[in-house]
C-alpha cells in the first residue's frame, strides 16, 4: 500500500460476505466511542482527527469503521494512534457493502457495548441505527452530517436523501454533533449541541511568525475545489504582474491539473507531506478563496499561527472570522484584490489583524475547549489527562 501503518491497531474485518464472526480480534472495552464513518472524505477526516485526539486526550478509548479503500489508505496515518480501526473490505456493490458495515456494528457490539456510537455521515447514519436497532442493544448515538455541498448539488435528491434519513430516525433520533453552520439548519428537527470542529492548530502554535524578505501570499487545504484553484491562480496572476515580486505558494494537496493550473499562475505547490507550520510562519497572509465545505481547518490553522486572513464570504468563513477585527471577508475578486494590497502595504495592520486572529483561534478552536465540549455532547465526565492509569475506566 507504500504506507507505514506500525504505529496503528488495525483489525481487518475480512471478506464482506464474512459471518460477523469472522472478525477475529474485536474488542470493545465499555468505556469507548465507537466512530462509524464508511469512506473517508477530507470533510471527515477533520472531523475524526479532532474527535481521536480529544479521546486520547481525556483518557478515553475510541475505535474507527471504515471502509478499506487503497485511495483513502493515506488518511489513516493522520488518525490518533490510539484509536482502534476496523477496516471493512470493499466490494464493488454498494448495498453489499454496506452491509459489510453494518454487520461490522452488529459484531461490535456484541463483543462488548460501548459507551456511545458516533456515525459520520448521510449512509453511515442510516446504516448504523438500523443495525443498532437490530441488536436491540441500548447505546448513546450521535450523528455528524457532511457534505453539504453535494447535496445542494442534488437539489431535490438530496433533499430526498435528508428526508429518507429523518424517517430512519423517526423513532429512535441521534443526537446530532454539528461542526458547521449547515448541520445546524439541516438537522432541525433535533437539538444541536452547536460543536464546532477543532483545529490541527497546536503543533503550529510552537512557530514564531518570521515574515519572508519578498512578500508572500499562501492558500491551499485538504481537499481544494476547482474554484478556489481558479480564484487564487487569478489573484496570483493579477497581484503578481508588473514589479510587485509578490510570491505565492499553494500548501496541501492538488490534483494533476490543479497543479499546473497553480504553476502556469506562478503559484508554488508544497504537498501535504511538506513542513505546513515552517511554511505558514513565513507567510504575510493567508488566503481562502473558495465558500469551505465543512470546518475551515487550514484557515483556522493560519489563524492559530497569527497571519491575517483574507477570505471567501462564506457562512462557515464568518464564523471563525470577525470582518475587519480578525481578517477579511470578501464577496469579489475585487474586494479580495482591495484587501490583499491594503494588508501588504501595511505592516503594522498585518501584525495587529494577525495577533487578534491568533487570539481568537486559541481561545475558541484549541484541543482543550473542543474535548470538553465533545465530551459535554457524548455526556461524558471528562477526565484529567494529566492523571495516569485512567484509559478506560470511568
Amino acid at each position: 500500500m507504500g504506507m507505514d501503518t506500525s504505529a496503528i491497531e488495525v483489525v481487518a474485518v475480512g471478506q464482506a460476505h464474512a459471518a460477523p464472526a469472522a472478525a477475529a480480534g474485536m474488542q470493545v472495552p465499555a468505556q469507548t466511542v465507537v466512530h462509524v464513518a464508511g469512506s473517508v472524505t477530507a470533510e471527515i477526516l477533520d472531523g475524526l482527527r479532532a474527535s481521536l485526539r480529544a479521546a486520547a486526550a481525556h483518557g478515553f478509548d475510541a475505535c474507527v469503521v471504515l471502509i478499506d479503500k487503497d485511495e483513502h489508505r493515506h488518511c489513516l496515518v493522520q488518525l490518533d494512534p490510539a484509536a482502534e480501526l476496523f477496516l471493512v473490505a470493499p466490494v464493488r456493490n454498494p448495498l453489499s457493502q454496506w452491509r459489510a458495515v453494518a454487520r461490522t456494528i452488529d459484531t461490535l457490539l456484541h463483543t462488548g457495548v460501548p459507551h456511545a456510537i458516533h456515525l459520520h455521515g448521510l449512509l453511515p447514519g442510516a446504516v448504523g441505527v438500523l443495525a443498532l436497532h437490530r441488536t436491540r442493544i441500548g447505546v448513546p448515538v450521535y450523528f455528524s452530517l457532511y457534505g453539504f455541498r453535494t447535496l445542494n448539488r442534488l437539489g431535490k435528491s438530496g433533499a430526498r436523501a435528508l428526508s429518507a434519513l429523518r424517517r430512519i430516525f423517526q423513532n429512535a433520533r441521534p443526537a446530532p454533533v454539528t461542526y458547521v453552520p449547515q448541520a445546524r439548519r439541516a438537522l432541525q428537527i433535533w437539538s444541536s449541541t452547536g460543536l464546532a470542529a477543532a483545529a490541527d492548530n497546536i503543533p503550529f502554535l510552537a512557530h514564531p511568525r518570521h515574515e519572508s524578505a519578498q512578500p508572500l501570499i499562501l492558500s491551499g487545504g485538504h481537499a481544494p475545489s476547482a474554484r478556489g484553484v481558479e480564484n487564487f491562480s487569478q489573484l496570483a496572476v493579477l497581484l503578481g504582474a508588473g514589479e510587485n515580486r509578490i510570491h505565492f505558494e499553494w500548501i496541501g494537496r492538488a490534483g494533476a491539473t490543479q497543479s499546473l493550473h497553480l504553476k502556469a499562475a506562478g503559484v508554488r505547490v508544497l504537498g501535504m507531506d511538506d513542513d505546513h507550520a515552517l511554511h505558514l510562519a513565513t507567510g504575510w497572509l493567508y488566503v481562502a478563496p473558495d465558500a469551505a465545505q465543512g470546518f475551515p481547518v487550514t484557515l483556522v490553522s493560519a489563524m492559530a499561527l497569527g497571519l491575517p486572513c483574507v477570505a471567501m464570504d462564506c457562512e462557515q468563513h464568518r464564523a471563525v472570522i470577525s470582518h475587519g477585527d480578525t481578517g477579511y471577508l470578501c464577496g469579489s475578486v475585487q474586494e479580495f484584490l482591495d484587501c490583499i494590497s491594503t494588508l501588504l502595504n501595511d505592516a503594522e495592520l498585518r501584525a495587529r489583524l494577525g495577533q487578534a486572529a491568533r487570539q481568537q483561534a486559541v481561545l475558541r478552536f484549541n484541543a482543550e475547549s473542543f474535548g470538553k465540549r465533545l465530551f459535554a455532547a457524548y455526556s461524558l465526565a471528562a477526565m484529567d489527562p494529566a492523571v495516569p492509569n485512567l484509559r478506560g475506566k470511568s
